[in-house]
């Protein structure tokens, strides 16, 4: 008796034009399972997240960790449905085209919309309504098979994404900047017109470039955090915290490299009769991280809802390069916040005898005191409570370049850093 013959060879000795038909079939088919799948995985909640990401079922658990990167699972998905849908979309031209069905132009344009409305409603609108339907039954039938596509396709959408991401930011930096600059426009406007204080305008100024600042241009910079050993003793620690004068202070272990956490000087009140040999390592808090790139209007909200006022400052490798606090964020709006135990020379640097570095925010006040200066010039600047910054942005206008001296008898003042427009260090020179 003869053998039945095998589905391989009937299916090989098929018509070209029918196995073109059968495979563009097969690629819908797929096509529409994809997009049962993508609608599924997208109308989840966050309760049945949260269902399933408890479940004692590995699907629930796959179906929960491929939704922590949402960005990567939906353009797999479209990825996945462009091939399937350009495959399906070849196959067809090729069976128009093929010798043995010489197709007029009327019939394959009636095959091109039967086939576009076959695939617009075969392989989109019903998966589509039949996975928002039934999402966490399908999510979990394909949760394995999702997985793979995601390694599979991972290899070819991170390159877009890194391309994608600098476009993104490139073009949300240029658009910061426009914003801030017209907003400087209508501030100089506004002022010009109306009687505003230099305080006031100040404040505006900070507010408008508040959405355009980075932690790395508000950090302090590494070198200026005070930190103790984990390895110091009780009375050690007590003393370094009273000579740093903060109320929060990183721990170490060696260097800034190995950050243990950050201890606050309230949680050592308590213990402060305490002998030397004192475990206060056990006080040690978990340290915040955030990125030198990062915003600083978001590490507000952070601060804001993880209850935190002290952030240690990483670049992208990991690696400590400085340190920023909640009153660092808020003085780039209102200016400084002084105590009264802090000093006027906090603001200034003597660098010889006739020389002096001043900080871009110290008031007139604080200048004439510490200078001595006298003249109409810096009288005005004192009555109108106007900062070093303040005064030469008056005296010379909104464009002002590092660099360029301005003499003001018996000074020379030069501009020797700005931030976006705000000047930051101004250098001062006694001339004979």
């Amino acid at each position: 008796m003869d053998e039945p013959p095998s589905y391989t060879f009937l299916f090989l000795t098929l018509e070209p034009g029918v196995l073109y038909i059968f495979l563009a079939a097969l690629l819908i088919f797929f096509t529409s399972l994809t997009s049962a799948a993508e609608a599924a995985f997208f109308s989840l909640r966050a309760d049945d997240l949260d269902r399933l990401r408890d479940s004692s079922e590995p699907a629930g658990k796959k179906v929960a960790e491929l939704q922590t990167n949402p960005r990567l699972l939906l353009t797999t998905f479209s990825a996945c449905k462009y091939t399937l849908i350009s495959g399906a979309a070849v196959l067809f031209v090729f069976f128009l085209l093929s010798e043995q069905y010489p197709y007029g132009r009327p019939a394959i344009i009636t095959g091109t919309v039967l086939f576009t409305a076959g695939f617009v409603f075969l392989g989109v609108i019903v998966p589509k309504t039949y996975g928002r339907a039934n999402n966490y039954r399908v999510a979990k039938s394909a949760a394995g098979i999702v997985r793979g596509l995601v390694y599979l396709y991972r290899p070819l959408v991170n390159p877009l994404f890194r391309a994608s991401n600098k476009v993104e930011v490139k073009l949300e930096e240029v658009m910061e900047q426009r914003q801030a600059e017209e907003f400087t426009q209508a501030i100089q406007q506004a002022s010009a017109s109306v009687d505003t204080s230099e305080s006031e305008r100040e404040i505006l100024q900070g507010i408008v470039n508040f959405g355009t600042l980075t932690v790395r241009q508000v950090m302090r910079l590494r070198s200026e955090i005070s930190y103790v050993e984990a390895s110091m003793n009780f009375d050690a620690v007590i003393e370094q915290i009273r000579r740093s004068g903060y109320s929060r202070i990183p721990v170490c272990r060696k260097n800034l490299d190995t950050i243990e956490g950050v201890l606050y000087a309230k949680d050592l009140l308590p213990y402060i009769y305490e002998n030397s040999d004192f475990k206060w390592q056990e006080l040690i808090r978990p340290a915040y991280y955030a990125l030198d790139s990062r915003k600083i209007d978001h590490l507000l909200k952070d601060f804001q809802e993880k209850r935190v006022h002290l952030a240690l400052v990483v670049d992208e490798y990991g690696t400590l390069i400085g340190l920023i606090s909640l009153e660092d964020i808020i003085e780039e709006i209102i200016g400084d916040i002084n105590d009264e135990f802090d000093e006027i020379s906090s603001h200034y640097q003597k660098i010889d005898s006739k020389t002096f570095l001043f900080d871009g925010k110290t008031s007139m006040h604080d200048f004439c005191k510490v200078m001595q200066a006298e003249g109409p010039v810096f009288d005005r600047a004192k009555e109108a409570n106007k900062s070093i910054g303040g005064m030469l942005r008056q005296i010379r206008g909104p464009i002002l370049k590092p660099g360029e001296p301005l003499v003001i008898r018996p000074f020379t003042f030069t501009i020797e850093k700005m931030d976006n427009r705000r000047i930051r260090k101004v250098r001062v020179q006694i001339n004979d």
